[in-house]
C-alpha cells in the first residue's frame, strides 16, 4: 500500500488514491476541501470547533481542514440537548448535519497552501463518561493519532492489502474514528461514508468489493443470524471488534461461519489501543504498550498512544501472565458497555434525581438477549401522587422523557421498579 503518513496528508498530492467510494473521493478532493476549509475557519477566527457528522468522509475533510487551519476540533459522542449545553463553552463553531448548525460547504473558501501538519500542535477533544458521571474531555494530539494508526498497519496492513473498509460504529469515539477513517485515510484504503448498522448493510456493502474488511462493534456480530449468506461473506479480510468483550459461543460462531476469529481490540478514549486477541481469554498488549498494576490490582498503561511520560489509571482489574499478556476481570467502578456505547449510570441517575416524581434512584444492568438498563426509583410525594392519579405507565413515560433529554435512546431504561424509598 502507498502508505502517507497523518502529518502528510496535506502536504502530498497522490493520483489515484481513493478516498470514499459511492460518491466517489479521491485523495487530491479530499486535500482540496480541507484546505478550502481551513481559509473559511481561519476567515471567521474559530478556535474551536464542534464536529458531528455521520458521512466519514465529510469528518476527514473538517479534521484535516481544522488542523491545518490550527483550530482545535471537539468530536462531541452526541447531540443531545444536555450534551450540547454542558459543551457550549468549548467551542466557537458547530458543525454537524443538524438545521441551524453550520455545513461544510458553507465555511469554503479560497484554500490555503498545503503544508505538513504539526504533530504536537493539532489537537483532538473527545468527550466521554468519567467515573464520576460528569462528561470528561479527553484531549489527544495529532502524535499520539499518528502513532496508533502506524501501530495498526504495523499489525495487520499486509493482511488487509486494499480491502474496502465497511463499518458498523461512529466514527465519534475513539474506535471509529481511528478504523472507519484516520487509519484507512492513511494507508490509502478506501472506507464507506456511513455506517452500516444492520448484518444485512454489512452483507449488501461487502458484496459491492472483491475485497473488504469490517470494524463491528460486539453487539452487531452477536446479532448476526443464519439469514445470511456467509459462504459469500467468508472472503472478509479480517473481521475486527470493540466496544466490549464479545463472548466466546458469539466468537466461535464466526468462526465457523467465516472461517476466522474475530479481532478484538482493547483500549478506551483515554488510553488508545492497549491490546488485542483473537479467540481465548489472553489479551496481548500492542508494541510499547507498558502494563503496570496499582493496589487495588487495576491496570496503569503507558503507551505511545499517551503523552510522553504519561502513565494511564484505568478501573479494569486485571490479572497479568509472565509472559505480559493479561486476562481481564470487570470493571471497579460504574461505567457500563450498552452496544459500543459508554453509560455512567452515576450520570442518569443523578439526571433522574432532579425531577421532582424522584427522591432517589439507582440503575444497573439486566444480560438477557440483549444487556440493556433496569430502573429502581423511590418516588418522593409528588411521584406518588402522580402514580395514584395518572397510573404506572404515564409516570414512567414522563421519566423517560426527561430522561432522553441527557442520553441517547439506547440508554434510557427498559424496565422499571417503583418503590417508596430504595433498599
Amino acid at each position: 500500500m502507498n502508505w502517507i503518513a497523518l502529518e502528510h496528508l496535506l502536504d502530498h498530492t497522490p493520483r489515484s488514491r481513493p478516498v470514499t467510494l459511492n460518491p466517489s473521493l479521491d485523495h487530491a478532493e479530499l486535500r482540496q476541501q480541507a484546505l478550502r476549509l481551513a481559509a473559511g475557519l481561519r476567515n471567521r477566527g474559530v478556535a474551536r470547533l464542534a464536529v458531528h457528522l455521520e458521512d466519514a468522509a465529510e469528518l476527514a475533510v473538517a479534521l484535516l481542514g481544522a488542523w491545518r487551519a490550527g483550530v482545535t476540533v471537539l468530536l462531541p459522542a452526541d447531540l443531545q440537548p444536555a450534551s450540547r449545553a454542558r459543551l457550549a463553552h468549548q467551542a466557537d463553531l458547530w458543525l454537524t448535519d443538524l438545521v441551524g448548525d453550520v455545513r461544510l460547504s458553507e465555511l469554503f473558501a479560497e484554500p490555503v497552501e498545503g503544508a505538513k501538519l504539526d504533530l504536537d500542535g493539532c489537537r483532538l477533544l473527545l468527550c466521554t463518561s468519567g467515573s464520576s458521571g460528569e462528561p470528561k474531555l479527553i484531549e489527544k494530539r495529532l502524535r499520539q493519532l499518528a502513532n496508533e494508526v502506524e501501530t495498526l498497519e504495523a499489525c495487520w496492513g499486509a493482511d488487509l492489502g486494499d480491502a474496502c473498509v465497511i463499518a458498523s460504529v461512529a466514527a465519534q469515539h475513539i474506535y471509529g474514528l481511528l478504523f472507519r477513517v484516520l487509519w484507512p485515510l492513511c494507508a490509502g484504503r478506501p472506507f464507506l461514508r456511513r455506517a452500516q448498522p444492520f448484518s444485512e448493510d454489512i452483507q449488501l456493502a461487502s458484496r459491492q468489493h472483491p475485497r473488504f474488511c469490517w470494524v463491528a462493534s460486539p453487539a452487531l456480530l452477536k446479532r448476526m443470524g443464519d439469514n445470511l449468506d456467509w459462504p459469500a461473506l467468508r472472503s472478509v479480510r479480517r473481521v475486527f471488534s470493540s466496544g466490549g468483550a464479545l463472548d466466546a459461543e458469539a466468537a466461535q460462531r464466526l468462526e465457523q461461519r467465516l472461517g476466522q476469529l474475530p479481532t478484538e481490540i482493547y483500549g478506551s478514549s483515554e488510553t488508545g489501543g492497549i491490546a488485542w486477541r483473537q479467540g481465548g481469554k489472553l489479551w496481548h498488549p500492542f508494541d510499547g504498550v507498558q502494563l503496570s498494576q496499582d493496589e487495588q490490582g487495576a491496570l496503569r498503561v503507558a503507551s505511545p498512544c499517551l503523552p510522553p511520560g504519561h502513565i494511564e489509571q484505568t478501573a479494569d482489574a486485571a490479572r497479568i501472565e509472565a509472559d505480559g499478556r493479561f486476562e481481564l476481570l470487570g470493571r471497579l467502578d460504574r461505567i457500563v458497555k450498552l452496544e459500543e456505547k459508554r453509560i455512567s449510570l452515576t450520570m442518569l441517575e443523578a439526571a433522574l434525581n432532579e425531577h421532582p416524581f424522584v427522591s432517589d434512584t439507582r440503575l444497573g444492568v439486566i444480560n438477557e438477549n440483549r444487556a440493556y438498563l433496569a430502573a429502581l426509583v423511590a418516588l418522593s410525594e409528588a411521584g406518588l401522587h402522580a402514580l395514584r392519579n395518572g397510573g404506572r405507565r404515564a409516570l414512567t413515560e414522563t421519566l423517560r422523557k426527561h430522561l432522553a433529554k441527557h442520553c441517547e435512546a439506547l440508554a434510557l431504561p427498559r424496565r422499571w421498579r417503583l418503590v417508596t424509598r430504595l433498599p
